[in-house]
């Protein structure tokens, strides 16, 4: 195995040991519970992304956009891919290949994750109130694809008015509704996005 190869299976060999990770299949691990109590000892901000991002939806947008851009090199490609997926869970979406964006307030976590995963000198996180030529709710529509979200909702709720009873064909279209909704801010939805008239379609149907 080339040296950086050998480096990171010592260095996840090691975290299974200490039994804050473990293997799910040949290529991905896992945190352990214990692994995300380390976690939330070392980096709490890191641990506090969820509800801060709840808060976000609850309390409104702050009208700022949070934009990270990143050039890592081919070498480096599991980092960029570990980054990618700190990105998606903190409500981040991919305008671009190496461009991504989000409405939440997770500025300090991203930083935080940048210094610790030493890619400070490889990606960085700027903070916009605007991004010229772009309406804000056409941008949140392009890089989500709220479209097709309208759609599907509007679907959603049609099968629950037309619907006898709860149907597992309609658990299953639900679930991958709510699984794939990126729960963006009021200010940011295309108008006729009907999430909450399908939800409380659902709501009167399973009663």
């Amino acid at each position: 195995l080339p040296l950086e190869k050998m480096a990171v299976t010592r260095a996840l060999n090691r975290l299974v040991k200490q039994g804050w990770i473990r293997r799910t299949n040949l290529r991905r691990y896992e945190l352990t519970n214990l692994g995300r109590e380390r976690v939330e000892e070392l980096w709490p901000h890191l641990a506090n992304s969820k509800f801060k991002i709840q808060n976000s939806k609850l309390s409104g947008w702050d009208q700022r956009w949070r934009v990270v851009v990143f050039d890592i090199p081919e070498k480096y490609r599991g980092l960029r891919a570990i980054l990618r997926r700190f990105l998606l869970s903190l409500g981040f979406a991919g305008w671009q290949k190496s461009l991504w964006l989000t409405p939440f307030n997770v500025g300090e976590e991203v930083v935080a994750f940048l210094q610790a995963s030493r890619l400070n000198g490889m990606a960085m996180l700027l903070e916009v109130s605007s991004i010229a030529g772009m309406d804000d709710r056409d941008l949140a529509g392009r890089v989500w694809n709220l479209d097709k979200g309208s759609d599907k909702y509007a679907e959603l709720i049609k099968s629950c008015r037309e619907a006898e009873g709860l149907t597992q064909e309609l658990k299953q279209k639900f679930s991958r509704l709510i699984f794939t909704e990126p729960w963006l801010p009021e200010e940011l939805l295309p108008k006729d996005y009907e999430r909450e008239e399908a939800m409380e379609a659902y709501r009167k149907l399973i009663g």
